[in-house]
């Protein structure tokens, strides 16, 4: 598990193969987008110096963003999704994720998930229905899970706001 983006960062570029790091090099200098990096800045430098470039030059995020945009341009998508899951508890704070409409409006509907979530627990009461009870778990269990899960993303178990974005809530008759 890296500890920061950029340490997740160069050790996904040293997984490349050389010609994989040079592609990888001509798409960064080939990007549209601003800022731009221009040949002299990558040009004959190591893996630190270009792991430094990225991160000088978009921060620690907009870095793993542009990174793991070339990698699967490139094809390297092992490599990207190693660096996706080693970076998940470094970016995840426990915040809520709102989908968005528009700039200004937040999607309502259900997402993806939560239509799978009832649907499963209609099929959970379809399965009790000869009247046998679901109890709730006790909140020292909820809180061991969700430090399990924590634990098994690579993430800060003394964040308590994370903690808590991970404890699953409980709804029905006590």
């Amino acid at each position: 598990m890296a500890r920061t983006i950029k340490l997740a960062i160069k050790e996904a570029l040293e997984e490349l193969t050389t010609t994989d790091l040079d592609t990888f090099c001509f798409q960064l200098r080939d990007r549209r987008e601003e800022p731009r990096i221009r040949r002299r800045a990558v040009d004959d430098k190591s893996l630190l110096e270009i792991t430094d470039l990225l991160v000088s030059t978009f921060t620690e995020q907009g870095a793993l963003k542009v990174t793991l945009g070339i990698l699967r341009q490139i094809n390297c998508n092992q490599q990207a999704e190693t660096l996706d899951s080693k970076t998940k508890a470094c970016m995840d704070k426990g915040d809520p994720t709102f989908r968005r409409i528009s700039d200004r409006e937040l999607e309502i509907k259900p997402s993806q998930e939560a239509l799978n979530h009832v649907a499963s627990q209609l099929l959970l009461q379809a399965a009790q229905s000869g009247g046998a009870s679901v109890t709730a778990k006790k909140p020292e269990e909820v809180e061991a899970e969700a430090k399990a899960q924590i634990l098994s993303e690579g993430g800060d178990l003394s964040n308590e706001r994370l903690i808590l974005s991970r404890c699953k809530i409980q709804f029905g008759n006590g």
